[in-house]
C-alpha cells in the first residue's frame, strides 16, 4: 500500500522533470537576416524609391568602398536628426545609417530598408527677439503674515 501511495506522488514530479528536459532540448533560433550598412548617400530616385548609398568595408576581403544598392518600401521608415521624414528630404552626400537585409532574389543585388537615419549637421536656430530688459527692477508688494 505504501509503494503504490509513493509511486502515485512521484509520478507527476517525474512528468513535470520529463517536461523541463524536452523543453530546455529546443533548438536555438536561425540568425537574424537584418543587416546594419553605415554609409553615405550616393543618389536617390524618389519615382522607384531606390537610393544608391557608399558603403565603407563590411567584412574582411571586400573593397575598402562599394556601392550598395537599395529599395525603400512603404514600410520602411526614415529619420533626419531624430524627426520623422521621407524619402524626399534624403540629399546626396548625407550621411547615412540603414537596417534591413538583402533581397532573396539573387537575380536582385539590392538592400531592403527597413530603417534609415541621417545624422544632417545643422546650423544652430537663430536667438529669438526679445524684448530689451528693463534699467528698473521691479518688486512685488510682500503679504504681511
Amino acid at each position: 500500500m505504501l509503494r503504490n501511495v509513493c509511486v502515485y506522488m512521484l509520478l507527476p514530479l517525474m512528468w513535470a522533470g520529463t517536461g523541463v528536459l524536452i523543453a530546455g532540448c529546443e533548438r536555438a533560433s536561425s540568425p537574424s537576416q537584418y543587416e546594419t550598412l553605415i554609409g553615405r548617400v550616393l543618389a536617390r530616385d524618389t519615382e522607384t524609391r531606390e537610393l544608391s548609398i557608399s558603403v565603407r568595408q563590411r567584412h574582411p576581403g571586400e573593397p575598402v568602398e562599394q556601392t550598395v544598392f537599395c529599395v525603400v518600401t512603404d514600410d520602411s521608415e526614415v529619420y533626419i536628426n531624430d524627426m520623422f521624414s521621407t524619402l524626399e528630404a534624403l540629399e546626396v552626400d548625407d550621411p547615412i545609417e540603414l537596417v534591413g537585409r538583402y533581397d532573396r532574389d539573387p537575380q536582385q543585388e539590392r538592400f531592403v530598408v527597413s530603417f534609415a537615419y541621417v545624422n544632417r549637421r545643422l546650423p544652430p536656430p537663430a536667438l529669438p527677439d526679445l524684448p530689451p530688459p528693463t534699467t528698473q527692477a521691479t518688486t512685488q508688494p510682500q503679504p504681511e503674515g
